[in-house]
């Protein structure tokens, strides 16, 4: 059987067999390790900062969409008036209700179908 290894494999081989300085390669690895970490920790300044500025600039929007979305929740759907009847019904008689039972009919429906 001939075996004909190829020089360039062999050589590659050759050279993964030498020692390497414990002490330079142990350092190399730190400041690496120490590189990657400053540029970590700049990048969560940077994202942190555009997450504020974001905030701060949307901020007035959603405090207006959430207070838009408050009132159309807190709204009831068929007028009962003022009596015993409209408060025993209030939980139940605005949108938030609805969409509250409709959530927990969902909720019991998957459970039905996931672990029947």
């Amino acid at each position: 059987m001939i075996v004909d290894h190829d020089p360039l494999i062999q050589h590659l081989f050759d050279d993964a067999k030498q020692d390497l300085a414990a002490e330079a390669f142990v350092t190399q690895v730190m400041r690496q390790i120490d590189n990657q970490k400053r540029w970590a920790i700049a990048g969560w300044v940077c994202i942190s900062l555009a997450g504020i500025i974001c905030g701060w600039l949307l901020a007035p929007l959603l405090q207006d969409a959430i207070s838009v979305v408050a009132q159309m929740l807190s709204s009831t759907l068929i007028d009962i008036g003022s009596g015993r009847l409209a408060q025993i019904f209030a939980p139940i008689n605005s949108a938030a209700g609805v969409i509250t039972l409709g959530l927990l009919g969902l909720r019991l429906v998957y459970k039905k179908v996931l672990f029947s």
